[in-house]
């Protein structure tokens, strides 16, 4: 079970490589051990749209979302079961 969440703003620092002591700490830490949110998935996926340098930013996006758990609340999942059919229930 992953022991830490990434906010949008530690994400960003991630893909842009843009905060030394983030990627510094991050490289100290198993992949498994970190995750994000569904809602920090939808925040960086809007910043890629509002983007000028949407392909570089979604190419970004897609490298680190292939590392990063996303993890739903039991709302959230019910919720994309019920409306959007994109979840089961045992994902």
């Amino acid at each position: 079970m992953p022991r830490y969440m990434l906010d949008t703003d530690t994400c960003s620092h991630i893909m842009k490589r843009s905060n030394d002591e983030v990627l510094k700490r991050l490289r100290k830490v198993p992949v498994s051990d970190v995750c994000i949110s569904v809602v920090t998935k939808a925040e960086l996926l809007f910043g890629v749209e509002m983007s000028a340098r949407r392909k570089q930013d979604e190419e970004a996006l897609n490298a680190f979302l292939r590392y990063a758990e996303v993890r739903y609340s039991q709302w959230e999942r019910s919720f994309l079961c019920q409306r959007c059919g994109t979840l089961t229930e045992q994902e």
